[in-house]
C-alpha cells in the first residue's frame, strides 16, 4: 500500500445522514472521505465533515483518534462530563462510549478509526 495524503482528494466522499431517532436538534448530516480502509473496516482513516446539530451515541463499535482542522464539537458522555475541540486539537474515544455528540458548528476533522486492539483495556 502506498502512504496516502488524508484529505479530500484521497476518496470518494460519502454522504451520511443520522437516523432521525438519533437526531436530538440540527441536522447532523456528514461527509467522509475514507481514504484508507485495511482489513475490510478494521482500520479506517480519512477526513470528515459533519454539519451542525446534536445526536445520540450509542456505545460505538471502534476506537477513534481525530484532529480537529475547522470548527467545534463537543462530546457529552452519559454521566454528563463535556469535553470540547476547536482547531488544531485531538481527541481520543473509546470503543464503547456512548453519549451525546455535538457539532456547534460545520466541523471538519481527520480521523483514524480502529476496531479492535490486543488488550483492550486503557492505561
Amino acid at each position: 500500500m502506498p502512504v496516502v495524503k488524508l484529505d479530500k482528494n484521497a476518496g470518494a466522499p460519502v454522504s451520511k445522514a443520522p437516523p432521525p431517532e438519533i437526531v436530538i436538534s440540527g441536522d447532523g448530516s456528514s461527509t467522509l472521505w475514507n481514504a484508507v480502509d485495511v482489513g475490510g473496516g478494521e482500520l479506517l482513516c480519512g477526513t470528515w465533515v459533519g454539519q451542525p446539530g446534536e445526536l445520540t451515541v450509542r456505545p460505538r463499535a471502534h476506537h477513534e483518534v481525530f484532529v480537529v482542522a475547522t470548527g467545534l464539537i463537543e462530546l457529552q458522555d452519559v454521566d454528563g462530563a463535556v469535553v470540547r475541540f476547536g482547531p488544531g486539537e485531538s481527541g481520543y474515544v473509546p470503543k464503547g462510549w456512548a453519549g451525546v455528540w455535538r457539532n456547534i458548528e460545520e466541523t471538519q476533522k481527520t480521523y483514524v478509526l480502529i476496531k479492535s486492539v490486543n488488550n483492550e483495556t486503557a492505561d
